[in-house]
């Protein structure tokens, strides 16, 4: 309920909203007639004038509509646009120190009095407070009434209207503030009689209590046999939480306080209840691993191990070296193939462990979220899909969930109580309200992310309709005003997203650098950097255990889209061989997404540097499998600095072998496979060289350039290059 001090402060926003702009609404109709005004208007000079004016308003297409002139009254015009209108068309002579300027105390005249009323509408439109007192009410009345009756004498009428219509509004107030006073008497009235009842029935609600505690007695007793009965579920379990897998499940619960249970969720749930390998898609934010993590929740709350797994190797090594419960255990794995698209060698490395994997799920359950524009990728086919002749995965009962097709996808009724669970306090109007629950892409991750502090003051409609700009901005912005912070998001991005104080400490050459790039004292600490991430916890970054992660794929998309859109070369120096081949190019095509950093043409050298120096190292298959080696300016720039390095030594590490972790029964397997790609080929190799894997990947020109110049060489390496061409032509025999 609104105080006497709010109510007082709403009495003067009205008498300046009604009457006084009234007022000056009749100020402004006998200077300038609305059918006259389109010519003062239309005048150059004056256009010149007022139409920037009229901008910072945001009201210059109520006066200079798009089609024809202004026809309109004065009505509906506010006090802001109206003070603007008479100062510059009006014709009314300046009072002591100027328009724009506090008027002198002595100064009665009509400028002066318009300028005190426009002074005061600002100082109650933009005030920190909305409480004001009775001696405050007093006073500002007395300059309202005193400004109204100095205006209103000047015109031709000489009438009392508008300030009669002031005090009329003053008295209205003070008789509700009496009728306020006597209502709450009535209820302090009402309240001793009810309490005077209350003690007429105290015994009755005595033995009530009584009846009640023993209940419960009863109830805590049940409830610490359910407790016993949990400690010994947890001590009889065979695999035991780790303490990041602790932080992991903290930071689960954390989300899940604000879970609602959806059509999809529910679906989900059910699914999971009769079948062991389920697939849940949908697009990026809409939820996946929200519903897979409170059904994960619930299953450990009744003695299930949860094991969250970011590998299949990690399933692998969990099923093969710890003893687990048979039906007891469930495997959580996020984006198994890909996060923000489709990614060849996340794929590859399912293949090798596909025969465990099918074991596995006979005995335990395994969930998996996927994007629906990775899953339905043709590159994915045969992902945990039966193959002809074989009924295995059907056995373990694999189901696919889409939950943003029509059967699942959020309703608008679900979208409102979502919502309203995040923000119970939030006063929307039903207009602000639906227009955010029209919104379906990232619908359940911005509420999430709203609910950070950093949001707070934040248009919810803007945001919800227009992320992506939205959080562009809070980037940038730190770049400017924090530089700190703004350094910690560097150093999360070229940490492949998973940041901690002991890997920054030990990468003491990258973290100088990137300081160097923020424009940040060379003695500022890992420990200044990571205590500024903390307060992004909940909006761009979480935290579990002694790391850092941008919380969310999607956040992490817009902040590496602006990191390398604003600085593609110390991008290309810094970054991950992996990112480049995941999130640079250097040509627009249709399957690029909105979050593809471009490349100028300036850059291409820099990025054919960088590449051709991860040639020679162990990633040099991330360099051959990036798409941009097929682009023709890049290996037309390829050769040429392969042509400026033909000296023996610089190019010997084209030919070297390096050992490669294969063994030969998974490659015997993938043969006995219609799935075998190429890159299964060079896994299938126990040791494999850049130029052997260049070959095989079809990069025709670049391995004819390694070849022509080996070949030129003495007759040592001309051996060399024949014996190597003979063993790869052997290859692609068999």
């Amino acid at each position: 309920m609104a105080t006497k001090e709010d109510r007082n402060f709403m009495t003067v926003r009205l008498a300046l909203d009604r009457p006084c702009t009234n007022l000056l609404q009749e100020v402004l109709r006998q200077h300038v007639p609305e059918k006259d005004i389109h010519k003062l208007l239309n005048d150059p000079a004056k256009k010149r004038k007022i139409y920037p004016l009229l901008q910072k308003l945001k009201q210059e297409t109520i006066l200079y509509p798009p089609t024809g002139v202004f026809c309109g009254s004065y009505a509906a015009f506010d006090l802001s646009l109206l003070y603007v209108l008479i100062r510059n068309l009006a014709g009314i002579p300046d009072h002591k120190t100027g328009w724009g300027n506090a008027p002198d105390i002595n100064d009665n005249s009509s400028a002066a009095n318009i300028e005190r009323i426009r002074l005061l509408r600002n100082k109650y439109a933009h005030c920190s407070t909305s409480h004001l007192t009775d001696k405050e009410l007093k006073r500002e009345r007395k300059n309202i009434i005193s400004c109204i009756h100095g205006i209103e004498k000047t015109l031709p009428a000489k009438s009392t209207t508008f300030e009669d219509a002031a005090e009329e509004l003053f008295l209205a107030a003070k008789k509700q503030e009496d009728l306020d006073e006597i209502i709450t008497k009535c209820q302090e009235d009402i309240v001793y009689t009810l309490n005077t009842q209350a003690d007429h029935t105290a015994r009755m609600d005595s033995m009530h209590n009584e009846l009640k505690n023993t209940q419960d007695g009863i109830y805590a007793v049940h409830e610490r046999l359910d407790g016993h009965e949990k400690l010994l579920l947890k001590k009889t379990q065979d695999l035991p939480e780790t303490e990041y897998e602790k932080s992991i499940f903290s930071q689960w619960e954390e989300d899940d306080a604000f879970f609602i249970s959806t059509r999809g969720a529910t679906i989900v749930d059910e699914l999971i209840k009769t079948n062991n390998l389920v697939i849940v898609t949908g697009h990026s934010g809409s939820g996946k691993s929200a519903i897979l993590q409170h059904i994960a929740l619930k299953f450990r709350e009744h003695g299930w191990i949860v094991k969250p797994v970011y590998s299949f190797k990690e399933i692998h090594d969990a099923y093969k070296y710890e003893n687990f419960e048979k039906d007891r255990c469930i495997y959580v794995f996020n984006d198994p193939i890909g996060k923000e698209s489709f990614d060849e060698m996340s794929f590859n490395e399912w293949g090798p462990y596909r025969e465990i994997l099918s074991i596995l799920i006979e005995r335990a359950k395994l969930l998996l979220t996927c994007r629906r524009s990775i899953i339905s990728d043709p590159r994915a086919r045969g992902f945990f899909e039966p193959e002809q002749g074989n009924i295995d995965i059907n056995k373990q009962k694999l189901v696919k969930v889409d939950i943003n097709d029509s059967h699942c996808k959020l309703s608008t009724d679900e979208k409102k109580i979502m919502f309203k669970k995040h923000f119970p306090d939030e006063k929307l109007t039903n207009e602000d309200l639906n227009q955010i629950c029209k919104i379906d892409m990232y619908f359940p991750l911005l509420c999430k992310l709203c609910r950070g502090e950093f949001m707070k003051k934040k248009d919810f409609v803007n945001f919800f309709e227009e992320p992506v700009p939205v959080l562009k901005t809070e980037i940038e912005n730190y770049k400017v005003k924090d530089r700190e912070t703004y350094c910690g998001l560097v150093c999360l991005i070229l940490s492949k997203n998973n940041l901690c104080l002991h890997e920054l400490e030990k990468n003491t050459e990258l973290f100088s650098k990137i300081l160097n790039l923020c424009e940040l004292s060379p003695n500022t600490s890992p420990t200044t950097i990571l205590s500024k991430l903390q307060p992004l916890c909940g909006f761009l970054v979480k935290n579990i255990g002694d790391k850092y992660f941008f919380y969310h794929d999607f956040v992490m998309e817009v902040a590496t889209y602006v990191f390398g859109s604003e600085h593609p070369k110390e991008t290309i120096d810094f970054a991950d061989v992996s990112f480049l081949r995941k999130r640079v190019s250097v040509q627009k095509s249709i399957s690029n997404d909105p979050f593809t950093i471009l490349l100028d043409n300036e850059h291409i050298n820099n990025l054919v540097q960088r590449l051709l120096k991860e040639l020679s190292g162990d990633s040099f298959v991330e360099v051959i499998l990036n798409p941009c080696l097929r682009n023709a300016h890049v290996i037309s720039c390829f050769k040429q600095q392969i042509k400026e390095l033909c000296d023996i030594k610089n190019l010997g590490f084209i030919t070297k072998t390096q050992l490669l972790n294969t063994e030969k029964q998974q490659f015997q397997n993938l043969l006995n496979e219609s799935l075998y790609t190429r890159l299964e080929f060079v896994g299938s190799n126990t040791v494999c060289s850049p130029l052997s894997v260049l070959i095989t990947f079809r990069h025709d020109e670049l391995s004819k350039t390694y070849l022509d110049i080996l070949r030129n060489k003495k007759s040592y390496f001309r051996r060399i290059v024949d014996a190597f061409s003979s063993n790869i032509l052997k290859k692609k025999q068999y």
